[in-house]
């Protein structure tokens, strides 16, 4: 059997090249009673939940970062094994553009 991941319900993981965003983030988390995880990049942020041994709850993920974007991040974890994929919004695709008889009636 695989070694299957559990979702740690207080684990965020934040994701942003911005350290200030992060930080912030990250404080107002740790008062509300989650405890958080930094990645500056996407690379990073496989790294974390690749050695992390719970999956975090949910993932904040900026999507315009040097290294690797939030887009590739999201392709990645969504072609990674069921035991690593957890909650990380993997089925989010990049914004196509809009047609323009799109969204009326």
């Amino acid at each position: 059997m695989a070694n299957v991941k559990t979702i740690d319900h207080k684990l965020v993981l934040l994701v942003d090249d911005d350290r200030h965003v992060r930080e912030s983030m990250s404080q107002l988390l740790d008062a509300k009673g989650y405890s958080t995880v930094q990645a500056e990049n996407g690379q990073k942020a496989l790294e974390i939940l690749k050695e992390t041994p719970h999956l975090p709850c949910l993932i904040v993920l900026d999507l315009a970062m040097p290294v690797m974007d939030g887009y590739r991040f999201l392709r990645l974890r969504a072609q990674g094994s069921d035991s690593e994929r957890g909650s990380s919004g993997h089925h989010l695709r990049e914004p196509s553009p809009r047609s323009s008889t799109e969204g009326e009636d």
